[in-house]
């Protein structure tokens, strides 16, 4: 048994936190190696300082909105269906835009839930 330390819990943080915890609840082998998950962040965790409400609205995130995910391999619209369900994001936010890094930070920060 083995532990884990993942040092920033910001936007790669907390989909590498994500994944790991994928992967221990789907393969046995990866649960029995790790017996512990320890993470360092020093403000909220998921958003991280660049992604954070203290970015600007005019500070956009690189990707299409349609394509936005932090679960690995999903590209089928995970963040634009965040938004909808939320109410973020207004009329203006479709699969081609590119919203501001701020939004995306928020759903990051929703979609790492931490105890």
């Amino acid at each position: 048994m083995s532990s884990v330390g993942i040092i920033g819990g910001g936007i790669s943080g907390a989909g590498i936190l994500h994944q790991l915890v994928q992967k221990m609840s789907k393969e046995e082998n990866v649960s029995k190696r790790i017996q512990t998950i320890h993470c360092w962040e020093e403000n909220e965790f998921g958003p991280g300082l660049a992604w954070s409400d203290m970015s600007s609205e005019v500070q956009l995130f690189n990707l299409p909105a349609g394509v936005a995910s932090l679960a690995h391999g999903d590209y089928s619209g995970p963040f634009l269906r965040w938004c909808a369900s939320k109410g973020k994001g207004g009329p203006g936010l479709h699969f081609g835009s590119f919203p501001p890094r701020s939004l995306f930070g928020e759903y990051a920060a929703d979609f790492i839930q931490v105890p």
